[in-house]
């Protein structure tokens, strides 16, 4: 592919090369003031069995000054595979914006996707980049996650606005008692239920997929392979895996991770997969992640669902109630390559936080 630079523009595009990944933690770090190692990028980049990501760079005199990167993903569109792009990482050095490298680099991405059977890119962009991505490149927002929450430990809540340890203490201890009267987190479960902790998906995670695969339509393929690449093979975050068994037959998984916020201690339910209306293996699943994240003196509960996602009414029942925090799910298509009425219905879609690039 050949890259031309437009008159008076004082930055080159190119494809990142071999020794460009160290140039490139430096400009995350700048960018998004976190750091990112060198292990956790190959694993993203290279170590994907979908494939290898894709990464186009604006180089200023030598100097790596913005990034736009996709990285390969198998979906099923309608029960059918598809190969699809993730958007992630965007970056511009704060010296260079304004300049139209956001926008530039992904229309070279997309051309160099589209030809190679990626008719679909996907993304959960911040506020920053949101509008570059509706005005300028083609996308449309499907759906706002919606983020639900549940206390687990009230006082560590209640410290943020409150001094006084003793009252905080008094008040928090009988609110979360209050609350876990009404919905309790330890259930009383089916006996033909067995809920185990893992350390890894089991092959039979494909079965599992084929068997609820249809129930959903539109979702990220999760496959033992991808499974394993997401949630065991990523050198910087540890997760914890529930395999939700009945009558011995694994019927469904969750996977749970951890962030911080204030200096609060969030457990996220990344990733919910089941029979949509089996409310009791789903409560078995959830009941078995909030004691884990109990014992690890976590505050709130947290995960994010598509407003029409068959497990709200469930997770509602839990004990979750609606936060302010959503994220928007972005789409491009090509449409001479996909009926719009396959991708805009929210209801087709399953789409959790173990999706999103930051979580």
């Amino acid at each position: 592919m050949r890259y031309e630079r437009k008159k008076g523009q004082l930055w080159k595009a190119r494809p990142c090369r071999e020794g460009d990944e160290h140039f490139l933690l430096e400009l995350y770090e700048v960018v998004t003031r976190k750091r990112i190692d060198l292990q956790s990028w190959k694993w993203l980049f290279h170590d994907n069995p979908a494939g290898e990501g894709h990464i186009w760079l604006a180089d200023h005199k030598g100097k790596i000054i913005g990034q736009y990167a996709i990285i390969p993903m198998r979906i099923y569109i309608h029960n059918e595979p598809v190969y699809a792009m993730q958007s992630l990482d965007t970056m511009t050095h704060p010296d260079h914006r304004k300049q139209g490298i956001f926008s530039a680099l992904a229309r070279i991405a997309y051309e160099y996707a589209e030809p190679r059977g990626f008719d679909l890119v996907y993304g959960f962009p911040n506020n920053v980049s949101l509008q570059g991505f509706l005005k300028h490149l083609d996308f449309f927002v499907l759906d706002n996650l919606k983020t639900m929450t549940r206390p687990i430990n009230s006082m560590d809540l209640l410290r943020l606005k409150m001094k006084n340890r003793i009252i905080t203490n008094v008040i928090g201890t009988l609110t979360q008692s209050i609350f876990n009267r009404l919905y309790p987190m330890k259930l009383k479960r089916d006996k033909d239920i067995r809920v185990e902790k893992a350390s890894r998906f089991p092959k039979d995670v494909d079965n599992l997929l084929n068997q609820l695969g249809p129930k959903f339509k539109n979702f990220i393929i999760r496959d033992w392979q991808y499974l394993n690449w997401r949630y065991v093979r990523n050198p910087s975050h540890s997760y914890h895996i529930f395999l939700g068994y009945r009558k011995n037959t694994l019927q469904g998984y969750c996977v749970t991770g951890s962030t911080e916020r204030k200096n609060i201690r969030i457990g996220l339910i990344l990733d919910l997969f089941t029979e949509p209306n089996d409310k009791d293996l789903i409560a078995s699943l959830i009941s078995c992640a909030l004691e884990v994240m109990l014992l690890e003196n976590m505050a709130l509960a947290s995960c994010a669902l598509t407003s029409k996602s068959p497990f709200l009414k469930i997770v509602k029942s839990l004990g979750f109630i609606f936060s302010l925090r959503n994220f928007p799910y972005i789409l491009r298509i090509n449409p001479n390559k996909f009926d719009p009425s396959t991708i805009q219905r929210v209801e087709d879609w399953h789409i959790t936080f173990g999706d999103t690039d930051f979580a």
